[in-house]
Order: C-alpha cells, then sequence, then structure tokens
C-alpha cells in the first residue's frame, strides 16, 4: 500500500481526514458521545447501494442527523475488517468513499 497524502484536521470535537478536497472520515473517541465512537465514513448517498453491502456492522451517528455520514462502531466484532474494506476503496480512490464539503460562509457584519 503506498502512502496516500492524506491531512487530519479538527472538526467538532473529533479528528477527520481529507484527502485532496475530499473529507473522506473522521475518527471519535470521545466519551461525551460513547455510542458515536469508532470511525465515521461519509459517502455520497448515489454510491451508499454499492458500498454498505461490504460492510458487516454499520450504523447511523446518533451525534449528526445527516444520512450521508455513517458509523463502524469501535465495539464491533468486525470493526477490523470493516475498517480495512473502507482503507481499500480510499486507496483505490474509490468515489463511493468522501465528498467535497460545501464553501463556508464568510461571516459579513454589517456596519451601523
Amino acid at each position: 500500500m503506498h502512502m496516500l497524502p492524506i491531512v487530519q484536521k479538527s472538526m467538532f470535537g473529533v479528528k477527520s481526514y481529507y484527502l485532496g478536497q475530499k473529507i473522506i472520515l473522521a475518527v471519535s473517541t470521545s466519551e461525551k458521545w460513547p455510542e458515536d465512537k469508532g470511525i465515521w465514513v461519509v459517502a455520497p448517498l448515489e454510491h451508499q447501494d454499492k458500498l454498505l453491502p461490504l460492510l458487516k456492522e454499520y450504523k447511523a451517528i446518533k451525534r449528526i442527523g445527516t444520512k450521508k455520514w455513517f458509523l463502524i462502531p469501535e465495539d464491533s466484532d468486525t470493526f477490523e475488517i470493516d475498517a480495512s474494506t473502507i482503507a481499500e476503496l480510499i486507496n483505490k480512490n474509490s468515489p463511493w468513499i468522501g465528498t467535497i464539503p460545501k464553501p463556508k460562509k464568510k461571516n459579513i457584519k454589517s456596519r451601523k
């Protein structure tokens, strides 16, 4: 496996990982949200029907209410298998993993 130019950033209490402009996953180890500990994977909705059957166990992330993110729970019996599947897809630059985030809105203060 070759080294990919993955960049780590912090994102609302988790470590997020980018490959180029695409956010590909995040890792949550927060005791504040124990039910969401594990690998958060972002997958475009149009690719989830191909991706999700490859995984043994995944679930919705309770902390955020979006369908394009899902969780591979750290306490899953198949955590390593599912994490390896995601890593293989990332290594192949699969379009099934990752999305380009919307640009941040600039905070324009009105003058009085």
